[in-house]
């Protein structure tokens, strides 16, 4: 069983997605030692004025993840994807899910360089 970040999902949590990978997760065997963080929100978002992660697994030996989990129909035409939850509502948006999950893990990313090394002086770096 991961351990859990936090221990329940939140009922207020309208994604059947969200609360099905949750339960799932939460009960795999194998995994003990990994910790998993739900619905972790980023305020100083790479691209937009906030972000949030779904699940960030940490995974002793295997790695970090990051997962955008969506559940209902999803679709990308001419560029632009469509989302259809379990009551036929259809939202779009111009980036996806693959989006979502590069521009959070950067995000993350930046925080942590931040929390390590302070603000970093882009004109006193050597390459």
């Amino acid at each position: 069983m991961s351990q859990m970040i936090p221990y329940r999902h939140d009922h207020e949590i309208k994604s059947s997605g969200e609360k099905i990978f949750f339960r799932k997760l939460k009960q795999e065997p194998n995994t003990e030692d990994w910790f998993v963080l739900h619905s972790l929100l980023e305020q100083k978002h790479i691209s937009r004025k906030y972000g949030e992660i779904d699940f960030l697994v940490l995974a002793p030996n295997l790695g970090i993840f990051v997962l955008e989990v969506k559940s209902g129909r999803v679709k990308r035409e001419k560029g632009n994807w469509y989302f259809t939850d379990r009551n036929n509502r259809t939202t779009s948006k111009p980036y996806g899910p693959f989006e979502q999950a590069h521009d959070a893990m950067y995000t993350l990313l930046n925080y942590i360089k931040k929390k390590s090394y302070g603000e970093i002086d882009a004109s006193k770096l050597v390459i």
